[in-house]
């Protein structure tokens, strides 16, 4: 697909970036399928709608940030906007701790929670004529599993085992066709113990 993407580092009725209101970082995106730029037809012009807005929040004292998620086309079925949290970990980088899905009411269908692993590595260097550099520790944090359960806490599914796969033997949703490549993989758990593998290309195709 051919996406456009119109970024803004401005802070929501901010028209100018100066010492008080410029920090730098993204506050909203909006995303287009196909050239944004209006369609006229002699004087008059028809705005192009995107089909998704994403808009930011940043809590510094946390370490958080928060991402509001609207979608404009029916690409994600009932879920009409989800909210993302995503916090520093001990890598230094921002991961997804949760995911809210909402219907167009704003009434939550899902509530996905994501777990990780951390691995601490140990860096010596040695040398033979001082002076020589410090130990120091690299962390690596991967995605383990993602939890899912409904607005009251029931369990829906618990998605495992995810990271890079071959197309061969699993079941994707894409309506792309055969030849994609940069799949993924994961396996699906219900709460009756059925395990599906599945293949994805993004997070909001693995979370439909």
């Amino acid at each position: 697909n051919n996406y456009f993407f119109q970024m803004s580092y401005l802070l929501e009725g901010i028209e100018r970036i100066d010492v008080r209101h410029g920090d730098n970082r993204l506050h909203s995106v909006k995303i287009y399928d196909g050239d944004p730029t209006p369609i006229c037809n002699g004087d008059v012009c028809s705005a192009r709608i995107p089909v998704k807005e994403i808009t930011y929040k940043y809590d510094d004292a946390s370490k958080v940030i928060g991402a509001h998620i609207v979608y404009l086309d029916s690409s994600q079925g009932d879920v009409a906007s989800r909210d993302v949290t995503l916090s520093k970990m001990e890598d230094g980088q921002y991961h997804i701790q949760t995911v809210v899905d909402l219907d167009k009411d704003g009434k939550v269908l899902v509530k996905s929670e994501f777990k990780y692993w951390t691995m601490a590595r140990w860096h010596q260097v040695y040398c033979f004529q001082e002076p020589c550099p410090e130990p120091w520790v690299e962390y690596i944090v991967d995605l383990d599993s993602i939890s899912r359960t409904d607005a009251d806490g029931n369990v829906l599914s618990k998605i495992t085992n995810i990271g890079p796969a071959p197309i061969a033997g699993y079941v994707s949703h894409t309506t792309d066709g055969p030849g994609i490549i940069n799949f993924y993989q994961a396996t699906v758990v219900l709460p009756d113990g059925t395990e599906h593998k599945v293949a994805f290309k993004t997070l909001e195709e693995l979370l439909l």
